[in-house]
């Protein structure tokens, strides 16, 4: 089965010879070399930061693997959360603030402590379906596969008070990388000079 992440912005079947659709595992897989080419600008000396970025790029529409967003998209009917999948995934492997990202990349940043639309319960919402997902996701996009389980635990120097500033730029990089990979853009970037700011 071939899974999608963009449908032809013309309304074109995939089957049609014009059409372009765009597949899951390249968006994916664009997403997160982009993401990390604006990781490196943003913080060109920060290896781990890039890395974070460029797991969350391959996790952030992970959810598109499930059955209701592929019927939707072929169908054009209906709606599909997908954002919180990759969240689980984040999240049970020791990147919570890409968690964050992942599940607030379509609607904003969710709460830590609250209501109904932290993340925490939106992890708990989606976990036995992203679980569920990962077989198919291996196999379509094998990169996936090391994200499920991971050789070592993640070692971080975030503290309480840094996370937030590097979670929003971690989420930054993200948005603007889907957006250009979905907008069919790719940035050329050069790592920004600090001392140009002063």
């Amino acid at each position: 089965m071939t899974y999608w992440a963009h449908s032809d912005p013309d309304g074109r079947p995939p089957e049609h010879p014009a059409a372009k659709w765009q597949r899951l595992s390249e968006h994916l897989e664009n997403v997160a070399a982009i993401a990390g080419e604006l990781a490196h600008a943003a913080r060109p000396d920060d290896a781990p930061f890039r890395t974070s970025v460029e797991l969350t790029g391959r996790l952030h529409d992970f959810g598109k693997y499930t059955d209701c967003f592929q019927n939707m998209i072929r169908s054009g009917e209906g709606r599909c959360q997908h954002s919180g999948h990759g969240a689980v995934i984040a999240n049970d492997t020791g990147y919570r603030d890409a968690a964050f990202a992942i599940a607030g990349h379509h609607a904003g940043l969710p709460d830590n402590t609250g209501g109904a639309g932290t993340l925490d319960v939106r992890i708990k919402e989606s976990r036995q379906e992203a679980q569920s997902l990962q077989a198919r996701a291996s196999e379509d996009c094998p990169p996936l596969s090391l994200l499920f389980h991971p050789s070592s635990a993640r070692e971080t120097n975030l503290t309480r008070d840094n996370f937030d500033l590097h979670t929003r730029i971690l989420f930054s990089c993200l948005v603007d990388a889907d957006r250009l990979d979905s907008g069919g853009r790719r940035p050329s970037l050069t790592p920004l000079n600090p001392e140009a700011c002063l």
